[in-house]
């Protein structure tokens, strides 16, 4: 993980532009790059910096109404319908949606 220069003073460990990977099993190959910039978000709109604020938000939204970002899951009638899936949405950032990770960072695997 590479530091950010502007971050080197306040003691920020943790910040990284953007990794590669590349997997590779017998005749499937995957290549892919995760943007794991901290208070960075990516859409359909250009990049833009989060405020601490924003990224420490208790609820978020999914498809217009309100989902709280703590508490139970509730279960989803569609078992193949990901879009009732409150925790992680594939193809998006993730660095909101799992709130302990960001408030943790002493603590990843807890």
């Amino acid at each position: 993980v590479m530091r950010h220069p502007d971050h080197v003073a306040s003691v920020v460990l943790l910040w990284a532009h953007h990794e590669k990977m590349i997997a590779i099993d017998q005749s499937v190959a995957f290549v892919g790059g995760l943007d794991l910039a901290f208070g960075r978000l990516s859409d359909l709109e250009p990049p833009k910096i989060a405020d601490i604020a924003e990224v420490a938000q208790e609820s978020d939204t999914v498809n217009g109404s309100a989902v709280p970002l703590t508490g139970p899951v509730s279960e989803c009638e569609d078992e193949v319908d990901l879009s009732c899936n409150a925790l992680l949405w594939l193809g998006k950032d993730y660095s909101n949606f799992i709130k302990r990770d960001w408030t943790q960072l002493d603590q990843p695997f807890q």
